[in-house]
């Protein structure tokens, strides 16, 4: 019992440290209980002990991440292998699509961007390292749910928020749309998140054969066409294997 008391306080610290994102780098308790849904007592210790362990830092009523969070931040991205093989790829499907593109990794119900080289255009989708967006809106995270069921469980369980009119709401309409995502092996999403944003990702796998992360390519809808995306697709889903090979994926 105290075993499985421990792993539960770690796996509720965690959720308080998950919702510090790059969009909101500064939050108050208040703003942790409606993230997390954790009573205020639980909110409050958890906050005290990763606060006293600088996980945490208070600065009035805000808490941010601490400076401890910084220090392992160099050696996690040093040791992964993911990230170093993913630097090249991501910019040469930058220089094949000449837009925006990007490698994300899944948290719960988001995908966040890890890697990223953009758009050489003026006008351009700003990515960066650390964005935190929803499963159920675009195309990377169309490849998350079509191939890893959790991710799809999970982000029907968080609700499928309409953030435009293009943006899937309907869990029935969506596995259908996932159906074509495993059967021609990418996906293509047009304005599901931003109006005027189109675009297309693949999914690369690790060497176990489960998805290690999806590759993606994001544009303007007025150059990055569905057109476009659909000669994209293919292509991207022939670099995203080519990685998997390189991470030791033998499918």
């Amino acid at each position: 019992m105290a075993e499985e008391s421990s792993v539960r306080v770690l796996e509720r610290a965690c959720q308080v440290l998950d919702c510090f994102t790059a969009d909101a780098p500064r939050l108050r308790t208040a703003d942790i209980r409606r993230l997390t849904g954790l009573p205020t007592t639980t909110v409050a210790r958890i906050v005290k002990t990763l606060v006293n362990q600088e996980l945490l830092d208070k600065d009035g009523d805000d808490y941010r991440l601490g400076h401890r969070v910084l220090v392992w931040s160099a050696p996690a991205i040093a040791g992964s292998d993911v990230i170093a093989v993913a630097g090249p790829v991501v910019e040469q499907l930058r220089d094949l699509t000449h837009e925006t593109s990007g490698f994300y990794i899944r948290q719960g119900a988001n995908r966040v961007t890890v890697v990223t080289a953009l758009s050489t255009y003026s006008v351009v989708y700003r990515a960066f390292v650390g964005q935190v967006r929803p499963l159920h809106a675009g195309a990377a995270g169309k490849v998350f749910m079509a191939f890893d069921d959790a991710a799809l469980d999970t982000a029907l369980t968080k609700g499928l928020d309409r953030f435009t009119p293009n943006t899937p709401t309907d869990p029935k309409a969506l596995r259908k749309e996932l159906e074509i995502v495993r059967s021609q092996g990418w996906a293509f999403a047009g304005e599901e998140i931003e109006l005027g944003l189109n675009s297309v990702a693949a999914p690369v796998y690790g060497a176990s054969g489960a998805l290690a992360g999806v590759l993606a390519a994001g544009g303007p809808s007025f150059r990055m066409t569905e057109s476009d995306c659909r000669d994209y697709g293919p292509v991207m889903a022939k670099i995203g294997l080519t990685m998997s090979k390189r991470l030791g994926y033998s499918g």
